[in-house]
């Protein structure tokens, strides 16, 4: 039989595990509904002319309720597409707004990895493209336009290098450590009829251990991503 403090400890553990997952799936709901009504007021300003600038603003405004799927990344793609029409239709000071938002929006979601970085690296190309040619028109047309190219679109890449495989492995050893802590606390709330003394902490020392790799892991992925 479990004994009565195995028991309550166990059972605040479940409620407190509960208590997390709730609160998870709330905080889903409630991004993924805001980042909708905000998608949904984008779409109707970009069908008027007159409120390209709010469309734009309205885009990046879904953008920051990000999540990995849903509106946030509907927004994200449709902006790069009113971006790129803005610049074929020769307004380029709304396509370099609505690239620039496109960027930001991408940064601000950055966490231990770039979020689409296709999208991320359409922007930086068009935000250089479009600093070059002002760049030139204020100057006269003096100077070599690939050089200047070359230099904005460093700019605008530094300091966001990323490592799929090391995002991978933040992802696998952020999984492994709470799973060791769980099995952490499993091993001293069993039954212990089941398990001897020495088994119950020959399977705790071996818990801990993965526990301090995963974490070390973890951790230092997130540096190295």
């Amino acid at each position: 039989m479990i004994s009565g403090t195995s028991r309550d400890i166990k059972i605040i553990f479940f409620k407190f595990l509960s208590l997390i997952i709730i609160s998870i799936l709330f905080l889903v709901i409630f991004v993924e509904v805001k980042a909708r009504n905000e998608l949904a007021l984008a779409r109707v300003m970009a069908a008027d002319p007159l409120k390209s600038e709010n469309a734009v603003r309205h885009y990046f405004q879904a953008m920051n309720w990000y999540a990995p799927w849903g509106a946030s990344q509907n927004a994200a793609e449709e902006l790069a597409a009113l971006g790129q029409k803005y610049n074929q239709t020769g307004n380029k000071d709304l396509a370099y707004s609505a690239f620039l938002r496109l960027r930001a929006g991408l940064m601000a979601a950055r966490s231990f990895y770039l979020p689409r970085r296709e999208l991320f690296n359409q922007a930086n190309e068009f935000l250089a493209s479009y600093l070059t040619d002002r760049k030139l028109e204020v100057s006269g047309n003096q100077g070599n336009r690939d050089d200047l190219y070359s230099y904005y679109f460093k700019v605008y890449s530094a300091g966001v290098n990323f490592s799929e495989f090391f995002a991978l492995i933040v992802a696998v050893s952020f999984l492994g450590w709470i799973a060791s802590f769980i099995k952490i606390i499993g091993v001293f709330t069993s039954n212990k009829n089941i398990l001897t003394v020495k088994d119950r902490y020959f399977r705790a020392r071996i818990a801990i251990c993965l526990f301090l790799i995963c974490y070390l892991a973890w951790v230092l992925s997130m540096t190295a991503a």
